[in-house]
């Protein structure tokens, strides 16, 4: 019986490498592919631009052509949840279960899409500063202090490798994003729905509502986590992940 290919989508400013734990623990009993999103590394290929998320999600249907995976287990987290929302949308015969990891499908406030649009600017002068900025928005406190190398090593490896005008156009666009709800409510595949207990940009409230708006979801709490549980947190993240592939 061939393996379930299960794609791995970053979110943004982060790397394929956050999902090093899950993929290690998938790889017995499926095939995990962590991608690496435009723009954010050495030799990616990049988007048109003023691209669509449209256009972010057909990108990810030839990098899944490239790998021969007709259909998979799209897991996405952050903007990546926005890119497996498109998917769907788009191309639902490619989608045989949906993770959602910390990703909003309601659009931004005002007073929240002008704090994301603020932060994808922040990247265009990246030194010591903006890299704490960023950080301290996309990961929780708790890693940031347990973990005091990781943020020395991420900066020089985003300054080394990252197109940051191309991020900071993909930021920008992540922010105004569509309203997703409906399209939440039109999934007909089964749903994994994954938030940090202490995630400071998507509540753990705004996540059960998208969960209840997705027919065959369900919601698991990651506890002691912020915005990023597979890299803070990923040995709850990578059992919930077996569990649900096993599952289908």
């Amino acid at each position: 019986m061939a393996k379930t290919d299960v794609v791995l989508l970053h979110g943004w400013m982060m790397e394929p490498g956050i999902w090093a734990h899950q993929e290690a623990a998938l790889a017995d009993g499926a095939r995990p592919h962590a991608i690496i999103q435009p723009g954010h590394g050495v030799a990616v290929s990049r988007l048109r631009q003023q691209a669509t998320m449209q256009d972010w999600a057909a990108w990810m249907g030839g990098e899944l052509d490239g790998r021969a995976i007709g259909d998979a287990v799209v897991v996405g987290h952050d903007v990546g949840g926005l890119v497996a929302q498109e998917m769907w949308r788009r191309s639902p015969e490619r989608v045989k279960a949906l993770v959602f990891v910390a990703t909003l499908d309601e659009p931004w406030s005002e007073t929240e899409q002008a704090s994301r649009e603020a932060l994808s600017d922040a990247v265009l002068d990246w030194n010591v500063e903006s890299a704490a900025r960023v950080s301290r928005a996309l990961i929780g406190a708790n890693f940031l202090s347990e973990q005091p190398n990781w943020f020395e090593d991420w900066r020089e490896q985003v300054a080394r490798t990252y197109d940051l005008p191309m991020v900071h156009d993909l930021g920008r666009l992540a922010a105004r994003h569509d309203d997703y709800r409906p399209n939440s409510e039109s999934i007909r595949v089964p749903t994994l729905v994954i938030n940090g207990g202490s995630d400071s940009v998507v509540s753990t409230e705004r996540a059960q509502a998208m969960a209840d708006r997705i027919p065959e979801a369900r919601l698991v709490e990651i506890p002691e986590s912020g915005h990023a549980p597979p890299l803070e947190q990923p040995q709850l993240v990578s059992e919930a992940l077996v569990e649900f592939v096993g599952s289908l």
